[in-house]
């Protein structure tokens, strides 16, 4: 029996990191871009901001035409300190309100299916506090091509 000796992978690692100023904050922006014809599999959203109050974060499926809401998160007080050490990111996908939406493996690692053709994308609720900013990182997988 021959073997094989090519690698076979499951996708490629996608990734992003999109920053809501204040000023610009309640305007959605794309977390992740379209890929036709291939599902992307988001494995983590985090959330980070310097801002002292919380902030909720709208999330949407765009299906190129139409946005659907997902769901809503609030943002962690950082007490206007990003770097504090002390509140660390938002996990949206471990976030209550991400229940009934996002599905776990065997190993209970949670992830969210964006269809092929589709995207994700956020903005939040009301505007920052002025001067101040949110960051919302994306990582995952865009399948591979059959």
């Amino acid at each position: 029996m021959a073997v094989n000796t090519t690698p076979i992978y499951a996708g490629v690692a996608i990734g992003n990191l999109v920053s809501f100023p204040a000023a610009s904050s309640t305007t959605e922006a794309d977390l992740t871009t379209v890929t036709a014809g291939v599902d992307q599999r988001i494995d983590s959203i985090t959330i980070a901001t310097d801002d002292t109050a919380v902030a909720l974060c709208n999330l949407y499926l765009h299906d190129g035409t139409n946005d659907y809401q997902i769901t809503n998160v609030p943002t962690a007080i950082t007490a206007g300190s990003k770097s504090d050490g002390a509140t660390p990111p938002t996990n949206v996908l471990g976030h209550a309100n991400m229940a009934g939406i996002v599905q776990a493996d065997i190993a209970g690692n949670k992830f969210l299916i964006i269809p092929a053709g589709w995207k994700l994308r956020a903005k939040f609720n009301a505007a920052l506090t002025s001067g101040k900013t949110a960051w919302i990182q994306t990582r995952g997988w865009k399948f591979a091509d059959a």
